[in-house]
C-alpha cells in the first residue's frame, strides 16, 4: 500500500509539474505592458493616462496652419485626433505608436501645433492631434483593418499599462491635405 501511495503521489507531482509548466508565461513576455484596449469613441483609461479617440484622417499632405506650411509625403499621413488626460502628471505621447499588422510607426515629432506633450497637470483634458508617416501600401492592406494605435509615454513601459484603440484605417478615405488644430484644453470631464 505505502509503494503503491508513493508512486500515486510522484505521478501528482509530475502532472501538477507539466501543469506549472505549460502555463508559465514566456521569457519574452514576463515583462510586456499590460494593455488595455478599447475602441474609437471609448474612454480607455491606462495608469498614467485616459484616452478617447474621437476620429482618425489619412491624407498626401499635411498643412500647418500657424505658419501656413504644408508637410508631404511618398507615403500617406495617418491623423489621429484625440483627447488626452494624463492621470498622474504632464505626460510626454511622443513614443505613441500605429502598429499595421506586425509593422509599428512611431508618432512623428512633427513642430506645433501637434500635441506631443500635456502639460498643464494631472486631471486636465487636452484635445488635439497626433500623426504617422505610413507606406500607402499599408494603408491599403488587409491588416489595416484592425491597426492598433498605442497611446504611451515611454519608449518600452514594461509591466506598466497602455491604452491601445483598434481603428479602421481601410475605411477611412484619403484626403489631398488636412489641417492639424491647435491643441484645446478642455472641460474637465
Amino acid at each position: 500500500m505505502n509503494r503503491g501511495l508513493g508512486w500515486l503521489t510522484a505521478a501528482g507531482l509530475l502532472v501538477v509539474g507539466g501543469i506549472a509548466v505549460a502555463t508559465a508565461p514566456q521569457p519574452g513576455t514576463i515583462a510586456d505592458p499590460f494593455l488595455i484596449r478599447g475602441s474609437i469613441g471609448e474612454l480607455v483609461s491606462a495608469r498614467t493616462l485616459a484616452v478617447e479617440i474621437d476620429g482618425i484622417r489619412i491624407t498626401h499632405e499635411l498643412e500647418l496652419e500657424y505658419d501656413e506650411s504644408s508637410l508631404g509625403t511618398d507615403g500617406l499621413w495617418v491623423i489621429v485626433d484625440l483627447t488626452v488626460i494624463p492621470q498622474l502628471a504632464s505626460q510626454n505621447l511622443s513614443y505613441s505608436t500605429l502598429q499595421i499588422g506586425e509593422r509599428r510607426y512611431r508618432m512623428q515629432d512633427l513642430p506645433y501645433p501637434a500635441m506631443t506633450g500635456l502639460y498643464y497637470g494631472a486631471g486636465v483634458p487636452m484635445h488635439g492631434s497626433i500623426a504617422f508617416e505610413v507606406p500607402a501600401d499599408a494603408v491599403a492592406s488587409a491588416a489595416a483593418s484592425t491597426a492598433d494605435v498605442f497611446v504611451q509615454i515611454q519608449f518600452d513601459p514594461q509591466l506598466d499599462d497602455v491604452a491601445v484603440v483598434t481603428v479602421d484605417l481601410r475605411s477611412v478615405e484619403p484626403s489631398p491635405s488636412a489641417v492639424i488644430d491647435e491643441p484645446v484644453v478642455e472641460a474637465v470631464r
